[in-house]
């Protein structure tokens, strides 16, 4: 790939209609960085795929950089195929659908924090701009598995720093999908935002029916803006493209019907104590608090011990969130599982977070006192969303952990999100730092030995095997 000032003079005498500038590389227009003598050489498949992701905008990044490197002919290859096997696939993408890369080297479940208000017996239809990462679309495992690598470009996409191992044992960087604005299918022309119409795939949709119904479904997700704009409903079709050289792809969409009458249940349990739920189980969207950056992706779960420092019955009679609960008129409601962690009847575990995670609202500047505990509204209901990343059947699973706030994090100074070991509160003392993000409150909480020749551990330590990725906050929900 040549830099301009070496080599665009001479392209441009044999391509002067051809080339453009961009960020000091040079590519061509019509052929998205091949010559008219390469493309004349390529298969009709080939031909075909660059057609189809031929770019309109320059300035779209994603797009172009995936053309600015060699290994784009077998992208092109991969995306028309998929193209090619899956045209008469046309139904209505839902949350949880199965997603697949062309450089991954696992699955992922495409996901939504909020849903837009249409449904498919029962599951939150996905739009077109449903592609951001950490909310709907997260890594797929290492990058690269030997058919298809990546190419990375040290000043514009730089590899990141962490590493994974792939499917056939290699050393390669783990993925961090850089994608486009949103879905789509088609030449890239049609990939913009379409206002004040109803684009809806209806141009690949022959069936009027089916268009009628898109289009029925398109207006319940209309966007009050400016002007108005209808989203896209995301079509199984369509694919998303990653800068580094994937092509993403729904997989399978989620088959309700059959996966109800198979599982028929709420959750899956590990360690006999610990309920991981498939959906949200708060009643309303909640709210969405991201793990901060620098707080741990795996332990991320800590115990708040209380014995030795408090009677047995502490907690359930005498604790702060127990008085400021029952000043408000409610029945404080805790009991001990078998492993000594606190759980109300609902089967939310008490937990203690900082305190801008409940309330986005708490100063960050040091103060003279202890951040008193009605500042993050004890029995707040609070969803724990992570991804399981123990390999087995639910690896790359979506899970929701039910709980409720029982304490607050007073050493999470100044962010008040994850375990810092600066106290907010002057006159504490600083404490190792620790990057926890929840602590599971729990009186004479359980040891064991996980691996043979290990030390044991507290039964907390299971949550390691799910990475955190946001806690949901059900603000105004209360467990009293």
């Amino acid at each position: 790939m040549g830099r301009v000032e070496e080599s665009y003079e001479e392209e441009k005498s044999d391509n002067e209609e051809c080339v453009i500038e961009l960020n000091g590389y040079f590519t061509f227009k019509d052929h998205l960085g091949f010559s008219k003598e390469e493309y004349s050489k390529l298969s009709n498949t080939e031909k075909a795929a660059i057609q189809i992701m031929s770019v309109s905008k320059y300035s779209d990044n994603i797009l172009l950089l995936m053309n600015m490197n060699n290994e784009f002919r077998n992208q092109a290859n991969a995306a028309a195929e998929y193209i090619v096997s899956t045209a008469e696939e046309d139904e209505m993408v839902v949350r949880g659908a199965i997603l697949s890369c062309t450089h991954g080297n696992r699955n992922i479940r495409l996901d939504a924090c909020k849903s837009h208000g249409v449904y498919r017996k029962g599951n939150p239809v996905m739009t077109c701009k449903d592609c951001k990462v950490g909310e709907n679309i997260y890594d797929f495992g290492a990058c690269g598995n030997g058919k298809f690598e990546p190419v990375y470009y040290d000043n514009i996409a730089p590899h990141p720093n962490e590493t994974a191992i792939n499917k056939e044992g290699r050393l390669r960087y783990k993925c961090y999908p850089l994608v486009g604005k949103k879905w789509g299918f088609g030449p890239a022309a049609l990939r913009s935002t379409v206002f004040g119409d109803i684009l809806q795939g209806a141009y690949e949709v022959q069936d009027e029916d089916k268009q009628r119904e898109l289009a029925e479904e398109s207006a319940k997700i209309l966007k009050t803006g400016f002007v108005d704009e209808y989203v896209e409903i995301l079509m199984k079709k369509y694919n998303l493209l990653c800068v580094y050289g994937g092509v993403i792809t729904v997989e399978e969409n989620l088959e309700v019907e059959e996966e109800d009458e198979e599982k028929n249940i709420e959750y899956v349990e590990e360690d006999n104590w610990l309920k991981l739920y498939y959906n949200p189980t708060g009643l309303g969207d909640g709210r969405s608090v991201l793990k901060h950056p620098r707080a741990a992706n795996l332990d991320w779960g800590m115990e708040e011990e209380l014995k030795g420092e408090h009677n047995i019955d502490w907690f359930e009679t005498s604790s702060p969130a127990h008085d400021y609960i029952e000043q408000k008129g409610g029945v404080f409601d805790a009991h001990k599982l078998d492993n000594g962690l606190y759980v109300d009847s609902q089967g939310r575990y008490w937990v203690a977070v900082g305190p801008n995670v409940v309330n986005p609202n708490h100063s960050n500047a040091k103060s003279n006192k202890r951040i008193d505990v009605s500042e993050v509204f004890p029995g707040t209901k609070l969803d724990i969303k992570v991804q399981c990343e123990k390999e087995g059947e639910n690896y790359g699973e979506i899970f929701y952990i039910p709980a409720v706030v029982g304490d607050v994090k007073e050493h999470s100074y100044p962010d008040g999100l994850y375990q810092t070991g600066e106290p907010f509160c002057k006159e504490l003392k600083s404490v190792p730092s620790n990057p926890n993000t929840v602590e599971f409150i729990g009186y004479g909480i359980e040891q064991k030995v996980y691996q043979e020749n290990e030390k044991s551990k507290s039964c907390i330590n299971i949550t390691n095997n799910y990475r955190i990725m946001e806690i949901i906050v059900y603000d105004g929900e209360f467990n009293y």
